[in-house]
């Protein structure tokens, strides 16, 4: 019972770090923009298009996690 609701915890934290990236990207964007830097611009937000898609890969897999652990807790999934 514990391995399941230690991937959540982990699927969590990944979230946490992938969001916390992402907001840095953002803010160089954002810098990028105040300062008309075309190249800036691109490069945040392909680091932010990747981010995305990290965040919705963890999301994904603590969903799973979550419903691995619901059943063994006998919980509805949502």
């Amino acid at each position: 019972m514990e391995r399941p609701l230690q991937q959540v915890y982990e699927t969590v934290q990944k979230l946490v770090g992938h969001h916390r990236q992402l907001l840095d990207a953002v803010r160089a964007e954002h810098e990028a923009l105040v300062n008309a830097n075309l190249k800036g611009i691109q490069e945040a937000t392909l680091a932010k298009q990747a981010l995305i898609e990290f965040i919705r890969q963890s999301e994904n897999q603590r969903l799973r996690c979550a419903g691995e652990l619901a059943m063994l807790w006998k919980k509805p999934v949502r």
